[in-house]
Protein backbone atom coordinates (compact mmCIF):
# COMPACT_ATOMS: atom_id res chain seq x y z
CA UNK A 1 0.00 0.00 0.00
CA UNK A 2 3.15 2.76 1.02
CA UNK A 3 5.21 0.88 -0.80
CA UNK A 4 5.06 3.40 -3.59
CA UNK A 5 5.98 6.23 -1.13
CA UNK A 6 9.64 4.58 -1.08
CA UNK A 7 10.35 5.04 -4.63
CA UNK A 8 8.87 8.19 -5.11
CA UNK A 9 10.19 9.33 -2.23
CA UNK A 10 13.85 8.25 -3.28
CA UNK A 11 13.17 9.89 -6.92
CA UNK A 12 11.93 13.13 -5.40
CA UNK A 13 15.20 13.18 -3.34
CA UNK A 14 17.24 12.64 -6.48
CA UNK A 15 15.67 15.38 -8.61
CA UNK A 16 16.37 17.73 -5.26
CA UNK A 17 20.06 16.87 -4.76
CA UNK A 18 20.81 16.94 -8.73
CA UNK A 19 22.18 20.58 -7.85
CA UNK A 20 24.04 21.55 -11.22
CA UNK A 21 25.52 24.54 -10.45
CA UNK A 22 27.27 23.47 -6.87
CA UNK A 23 30.84 23.33 -8.90
CA UNK A 24 30.50 27.05 -9.50
CA UNK A 25 28.33 28.62 -7.17
CA UNK A 26 30.85 31.02 -5.90
CA UNK A 27 31.77 31.92 -8.72
CA UNK A 28 28.15 32.56 -9.82
CA UNK A 29 28.20 35.29 -6.67
CA UNK A 30 31.58 36.86 -7.46
CA UNK A 31 30.50 37.64 -10.94
CA UNK A 32 27.10 39.49 -9.46
CA UNK A 33 29.51 41.76 -7.63
CA UNK A 34 29.77 39.91 -4.37
CA UNK A 35 33.18 39.28 -2.39
CA UNK A 36 33.86 36.44 0.05
CA UNK A 37 33.26 37.81 3.03
CA UNK A 38 29.59 38.58 1.96
CA UNK A 39 29.04 35.22 0.41
CA UNK A 40 30.29 33.91 4.02
CA UNK A 41 28.14 36.19 5.88
CA UNK A 42 25.11 34.79 3.37
CA UNK A 43 25.81 31.29 4.03
CA UNK A 44 25.94 32.18 7.98
CA UNK A 45 22.81 33.87 8.20
CA UNK A 46 21.07 31.48 5.83
CA UNK A 47 22.80 28.20 8.33
CA UNK A 48 21.24 30.04 11.12
CA UNK A 49 18.10 30.04 9.25
CA UNK A 50 17.70 26.33 8.37
CA UNK A 51 18.74 25.47 11.71
CA UNK A 52 16.44 28.04 13.73
CA UNK A 53 13.61 26.45 10.96
CA UNK A 54 13.79 22.79 11.76
CA UNK A 55 11.50 22.85 14.68
CA UNK A 56 8.96 24.36 13.21
CA UNK A 57 8.59 22.33 10.22
CA UNK A 58 8.84 19.58 12.24
CA UNK A 59 5.53 20.76 13.73
CA UNK A 60 4.47 21.22 10.14
CA UNK A 61 5.36 18.49 9.44
CA UNK A 62 3.36 16.44 11.91
CA UNK A 63 -0.12 18.35 11.94
CA UNK A 64 -0.17 18.45 7.95
CA UNK A 65 1.86 15.52 6.85
CA UNK A 66 4.91 14.80 5.43
CA UNK A 67 3.92 14.57 1.99
CA UNK A 68 2.67 18.35 2.93
CA UNK A 69 5.83 19.64 4.40
CA UNK A 70 8.12 17.98 1.28
CA UNK A 71 6.14 20.36 -1.27
CA UNK A 72 6.50 23.00 0.70
CA UNK A 73 9.93 22.56 0.92
CA UNK A 74 10.40 21.74 -2.75
CA UNK A 75 8.00 24.87 -3.64
CA UNK A 76 10.03 27.24 -1.79
CA UNK A 77 13.14 25.72 -3.71
CA UNK A 78 11.19 26.20 -7.13
CA UNK A 79 10.60 29.98 -5.80
CA UNK A 80 14.03 30.27 -4.74
CA UNK A 81 15.67 29.38 -7.83
CA UNK A 82 13.75 32.53 -9.87
CA UNK A 83 14.41 34.61 -7.08
CA UNK A 84 18.19 34.53 -6.60
CA UNK A 85 18.33 35.78 -10.35
CA UNK A 86 17.46 39.20 -8.83
CA UNK A 87 20.43 41.88 -8.56
CA UNK A 88 22.73 40.96 -5.68
CA UNK A 89 21.47 41.49 -2.08
CA UNK A 90 18.66 43.25 -3.44
CA UNK A 91 15.23 42.16 -1.37
CA UNK A 92 14.80 39.59 -4.16
CA UNK A 93 17.85 37.97 -3.99
CA UNK A 94 18.15 38.06 -0.11
CA UNK A 95 14.66 36.70 -0.35
CA UNK A 96 15.35 33.67 -2.52
CA UNK A 97 18.66 33.24 -0.74
CA UNK A 98 16.43 32.67 2.72
CA UNK A 99 13.81 30.62 0.56
CA UNK A 100 16.69 28.57 -1.00
CA UNK A 101 18.38 27.09 2.34
CA UNK A 102 14.94 27.23 4.59
CA UNK A 103 13.84 25.14 1.58
CA UNK A 104 15.52 21.84 2.75
CA UNK A 105 14.30 22.13 6.37
CA UNK A 106 10.70 21.63 5.26
CA UNK A 107 12.15 18.01 3.96
CA UNK A 108 14.72 16.79 5.93
CA UNK A 109 13.44 15.14 9.09
CA UNK A 110 9.84 14.75 6.83
CA UNK A 111 11.50 12.07 4.41
CA UNK A 112 13.09 10.59 6.93
CA UNK A 113 9.76 10.49 8.49
CA UNK A 114 7.98 9.08 5.44
CA UNK A 115 10.33 6.82 4.51
CA UNK A 116 10.14 5.16 8.33
CA UNK A 117 6.15 5.61 8.79
CA UNK A 118 5.82 4.05 5.08
CA UNK A 119 7.92 1.08 5.63
CA UNK A 120 6.05 0.58 9.00
CA UNK A 121 3.27 0.71 7.31
CA UNK A 122 3.67 -1.92 4.74
CA UNK A 123 5.12 -4.22 7.66
CA UNK A 124 8.98 -3.57 6.82
CA UNK A 125 9.79 -1.46 9.78
CA UNK A 126 12.42 -3.96 9.85
CA UNK A 127 14.00 -2.83 6.85
CA UNK A 128 14.05 1.33 7.90
CA UNK A 129 17.81 0.91 7.94
CA UNK A 130 18.81 -0.74 4.83
CA UNK A 131 16.08 1.62 3.13
CA UNK A 132 17.63 4.64 5.05
CA UNK A 133 21.02 3.54 3.58
CA UNK A 134 19.37 3.58 -0.16
CA UNK A 135 18.41 6.88 0.38
CA UNK A 136 21.47 8.89 1.58
CA UNK A 137 23.63 6.82 -1.44
CA UNK A 138 20.82 8.26 -3.36
CA UNK A 139 21.38 11.84 -2.31
CA UNK A 140 24.77 11.54 -2.45
CA UNK A 141 25.01 10.03 -5.59
CA UNK A 142 22.34 12.47 -7.43
CA UNK A 143 24.65 15.23 -5.97
CA UNK A 144 28.10 13.73 -6.93
CA UNK A 145 26.80 13.10 -10.63
CA UNK A 146 25.49 16.82 -10.47
CA UNK A 147 28.56 17.80 -9.59
CA UNK A 148 31.15 16.61 -12.51
CA UNK A 149 28.03 17.31 -14.37
CA UNK A 150 28.33 20.78 -13.85
CA UNK A 151 32.22 21.04 -13.52
CA UNK A 152 31.88 19.68 -17.07
CA UNK A 153 29.23 21.77 -18.42
CA UNK A 154 30.82 25.19 -16.95
CA UNK A 155 33.53 25.23 -19.54
CA UNK A 156 30.85 24.92 -22.51
CA UNK A 157 28.42 27.34 -20.89
CA UNK A 158 29.61 30.60 -20.29
CA UNK A 159 26.71 32.47 -17.76
CA UNK A 160 26.79 36.31 -18.73
CA UNK A 161 25.89 38.87 -15.85
CA UNK A 162 22.62 39.01 -14.44
CA UNK A 163 21.01 42.02 -15.68
CA UNK A 164 18.99 45.07 -14.06
CA UNK A 165 15.98 43.39 -15.01
CA UNK A 166 17.46 40.33 -13.51
CA UNK A 167 17.52 38.01 -16.14
CA UNK A 168 20.32 35.65 -16.98
CA UNK A 169 21.45 34.15 -20.65
CA UNK A 170 24.11 31.67 -21.26
CA UNK A 171 25.92 31.10 -24.34
CA UNK A 172 27.46 28.67 -25.60
CA UNK A 173 31.65 29.12 -25.32
CA UNK A 174 33.15 27.88 -28.45
CA UNK A 175 35.24 25.18 -28.55
CA UNK A 176 39.08 25.17 -29.12
CA UNK A 177 38.85 23.10 -31.87
CA UNK A 178 35.96 25.29 -33.05
CA UNK A 179 38.07 28.08 -32.63
CA UNK A 180 41.18 26.89 -34.61
CA UNK A 181 38.34 25.78 -37.40
CA UNK A 182 36.86 28.99 -37.54
CA UNK A 183 40.90 30.27 -37.60
CA UNK A 184 41.97 28.44 -40.60
CA UNK A 185 38.76 28.69 -42.35
CA UNK A 186 39.06 32.80 -41.89
CA UNK A 187 43.15 32.79 -42.92
CA UNK A 188 42.52 31.08 -45.84
CA UNK A 189 39.52 33.18 -47.59
CA UNK A 190 41.66 36.19 -47.17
Amino acid sequence: MHRGNIWRLFTVQALLMFILWVPIWVVFLQRKGLNLTEIGLLEAGAWVLTAALEVPTGAIADRWGRKASMSIGAFAYAMAMFLILADALSPLFLLGYALWNSSSAFVSGADSALLYDSLRADGRAAEAAKQTGRYTAIQQGSQGIASLAGAALTPTTRARSVSVTGRTSASPSPSRRAVRSCARCCSSAR
